[in-house]
């Protein structure tokens, strides 16, 4: 891990996830938290590559409402490791060839169950203006460009990271070409 053998200094990382695996690796990690820099932060994020999206809808909406409804659950209620065991237990029976350490998902459910419900009491829910407030600190920052990092070649629209470092960023976008309706779905979730 380059991080460990001095590769690199920072990394994003989810603290209930990542922070845990080095929690129990004996890592101590010096966190800075976005919100404490004045980024909008908060989103309960599932990623998928669109091959799997298409391929996989059904049992992508099954797991997701399955999370939303385990998530809600474990929200109120007041034993964390029942809800983290629920919680094992239906991600065990809907991906069972997935390979998934159960002590670090308790751990995991443990630290984050507190933050797994909006104010509404909802989960797995996107909020548009979380989005809007995150567009609008890219914007702020300079960082809505019309060049975007990339491994490739450089391009039009494309250089490396140390290109952007470099100021290779391209022109400034106008804050309206990005709408923060285009950044999230949430096309799989149980409708409240």
């Amino acid at each position: 891990m380059q991080l460990l053998d001095g590769s690199y200094d920072a990394t994003w990382i989810f603290c209930h996830h990542e922070g845990v695996i080095a929690k129990r690796k004996g890592v101590d990690l010096n966190i800075f938290k976005l919100e404490d820099h004045g980024v909008s932060y908060g989103y309960p994020l599932v990623l998928f590559k669109s091959r799997t999206r298409t391929d996989n809808d059904e049992a992508i909406r099954s797991f997701i409402q399955r999370a939303q409804r385990c998530s809600e659950w474990a929200a109120r209620h007041e034993n964390r490791l029942e809800a983290a065991q629920r919680m094992i237990s239906k991600i065990d029976v809907i991906f069972p060839d997935l390979e998934i350490d159960h002590e670090q998902l308790r751990e995991s459910v443990f630290l984050a169950a507190d933050t797994f419900c909006d104010a509404r009491g909802r989960a797995c829910h996107m909020e548009e203006g979380t989005w809007a407030r995150f567009v609008d600190w890219l914007y702020g920052a300079g960082l809505m460009t019309t060049k975007m990092q990339s491994r490739g070649p450089p391009s039009a629209t494309k250089t490396s990271l140390d290109g952007l470092r470099g100021g290779d960023a391209g022109e400034p976008l106008p804050r309206g070409a990005v709408r923060a309706t285009d950044l999230f779905t949430d096309s799989f979730t149980l409708k409240c």
